[in-house]
């Protein structure tokens, strides 16, 4: 049986091998070019009442300020996914987050973590773009170092 905790990451105990959230890119692997959420570019998030968001965690914020990207009740969902403004917010780039956020922008870290994720920056920093604290402080105080001190014999897939 595999354990995740989510955000921190997944254990395969039959493979010996283990994940991390914060990491989302494997050394050698990043590129500007990559979306900022992998998630939100094989799934779309639909309310009830319709409307289109990134990801269901950010649902709420969009609602709350009236940011509608579009609404499949009005506008036939494959129109929704080939323009507009759902389309230019699901493909915003890592290169996009590094130009917009100085702290991610000047992080060493950044090609590893690429900005964490968006859900919990917008979450606590009401900014798409804004950092994800929970990434800064898992790379800024070495856990990813922790973690695998803590599971010798076993590999990380990064």
């Amino acid at each position: 049986m595999n354990l995740t905790v989510w955000q921190i990451g997944t254990l395969y105990p039959r493979t010996r091998v283990y994940t991390l959230a914060a990491v989302n890119s494997c050394a050698g692997r990043y590129r500007d070019s990559a979306p900022v959420c992998k998630g939100n570019r094989g799934m779309i998030a639909v309310g009830a009442n319709g409307n289109v968001y990134p990801c269901h965690q950010m649902s709420g914020y969009y609602e709350q300020h009236a940011d509608i990207l579009g609404n499949v009740r009005e506008t036939p969902l494959a129109s929704l996914l080939s323009g507009g403004r759902y389309l230019d917010e699901v493909c915003t780039t890592l290169g996009d987050l590094r130009k917009a956020n100085q702290k991610c922008g000047e992080c060493a870290y950044f090609e590893r973590c690429n900005g964490g994720c968006r859900a919990i920056a917008l979450a606590l920093t009401g900014d798409k773009l804004g950092i994800d604290p929970s990434k800064c402080l898992f790379w800024e105080e070495g856990y990813d170092q922790k973690i695998a001190a803590l599971l010798p014999g076993y590999e990380t897939e990064c």
